[in-house]
């Protein structure tokens, strides 16, 4: 066992702030206390020939004046797309989930409209991990419960934009 993908906390809190006319939401989320294996690094990081590498893992593949650097695999190296806790990392986020400021437009005068409201929102705006993959929430393989925490070419959540007027006649 090199790790476990269920996190031991998770959760979420959201707070409003209001000023006059003007309001913020901030909802967040988090979860902590779990693993993740990062086989989209252990790719990038493969340096025996079988595909693109990262220039980082090139620079540490090449050779020093006829030896290789300490500690690293050269290249065409064997056994480098064998898991291991190399590629486990911790997968503890927070993530500033959705931002509203909304703006409550004066239609006191304006006799055929109640009210009206404009809002502009991001969804996913901030993650904050120590993981170095593209989003530690991750799920690659569905609802396959043998393969949980595992990342493997899962595109994050994307971030959204969205401008809304709500208007009641």
């Amino acid at each position: 066992v090199i790790g476990n993908p269920h996190p031991k906390i998770y959760g979420g809190f959201n707070t409003k702030i209001s000023y006059d006319r003007f309001s913020l939401d901030l909802g967040f989320d988090f979860a902590g206390g779990h693993d993740v294996l990062n086989l989209d690094r252990m790719m990038q990081e493969n340096v025996s020939g079988t595909g693109n590498i990262t220039r980082s893992a090139y620079d540490r593949a090449k050779f020093v004046s006829g030896k290789q650097l300490p500690s690293y695999a050269g290249f065409g190296a064997n056994g480098l797309d064998l898991i291991s806790d190399r590629y486990v990392e911790k997968g503890d986020y927070v993530r500033l989930a959705n931002i509203t400021l909304s703006y409550d437009v004066p239609v006191e005068r304006i006799k055929w409209m109640r009210t009206m409201s404009v809002y502009f929102n991001v969804y996913n705006a901030l993650v904050f991990t120590s993981y170095d993959g593209w989003n530690p929430e991750v799920n690659s393989f569905g609802v396959d419960n043998l393969r949980s925490g595992i990342a493997y070419g899962a595109h994050p959540d994307t971030r959204r934009f969205t401008l809304g007027i709500p208007t009641t006649f």
